[in-house]
């Protein structure tokens, strides 16, 4: 779990402090969501959208960060995800109940948000140009979106280490689940989506952050059951993991120092600004 340190000022710190039998979930996605944070500007006070909130990484890190007058709104997008996410809300302690429709239409107010925040969502979208034109509805005149996408499966070397072991041996609907999150991965394709829905002086940052697994690569190999893939992985023959984990190794072998393995996620971040 990470530890934060607010600085009550407007800026703050935050530090990484990682128990190395802990979830992948944070490892992969509290990094990004800081540089998602910063680069939209995130002020306090300010009436923030979580969409595609998942987990609730950035909205629990935006209410450290918000203030007494600013306020948080996860929200979860599609039928399916909508689902998963309510039973666990509570235990996740997210600022506000999760809410959304499998239409993708959000039930709020033209108008509402200072700043809607979309982190590793966008790519799974039935239709990603209806979700980014309903998130730009409900932004302020003067709002703000921010965007995070991964790049590349090739430039997230441990989840590409992860597809070819799967597809290797021989389980191509698992290596097809563990490339999803990496298909839209252009950053003048986000640009251009972000320019098409109306918003105005578009950049797209691309950011690369640590992935490390203190305990090795056993340690590595068992985070699988943080994926997409991992309930599919755990109710495998074990002759299957045991030829997956093999080749699995032999991918993440070049990742190790000091017997630790050591890679990075990089993500590219979309700013646009409302130009109503």
């Amino acid at each position: 779990m990470s530890d934060f340190a607010v600085d009550r000022t407007g800026s703050h710190m935050l530090v990484f402090d990682y128990d190395p039998n802990h979830h992948l979930t944070p490892r992969v996605f509290d990094p990004v969501a800081v540089a998602v944070l910063e680069a939209a500007r995130f002020s306090r006070g300010e009436h923030l959208l979580d969409v595609a909130c998942g987990p609730g990484t950035v909205a629990k890190m935006a209410r450290e960060l918000i203030g007494p007058f600013g306020h948080v709104t996860a929200a979860e997008i599609g039928e399916e995800m909508l689902a998963a996410s309510k039973p666990g809300a509570a235990q996740r302690e997210l600022p506000e109940e999760v809410d959304a429709d499998g239409n993708e239409r959000f039930p709020h107010e033209d108008d509402t948000f200072d700043l809607v925040i979309c982190q590793q969502g966008l790519q799974f979208a039935a239709d990603r140009t209806r979700l980014i034109a309903e998130m730009r509805r409900v932004l302020k005149p003067t709002g703000r979106i921010a965007v995070a996408v991964w790049a590349s499966l090739e430039q997230c070397p441990y989840f590409e280490a992860l597809h070819r072991a799967f597809a290797e041996s021989g389980l191509e609907n698992l290596a097809e689940t563990v490339a999803a999150p990496f298909s839209f991965p252009f950053a003048t394709a986000l640009a251009q989506e972000l320019k098409n829905a109306g918003f105005v002086d578009v950049h797209v940052e691309t950011v690369s952050r640590p992935l490390i697994f203190e305990e090795g690569l056993d340690h590595a190999i068992d985070a699988i059951a943080g994926t997409p893939a991992g309930k599919s992985y755990e109710e495998l023959p074990d002759e299957q993991k045991t030829a997956f984990r093999a080749a699995a190794t032999r991918y993440l072998k070049p990742m190790v120092w000091d017997k630790r393995v050591e890679t990075v996620m990089v993500s590219n971040i979309g700013i646009g600004h409302n130009s109503a």
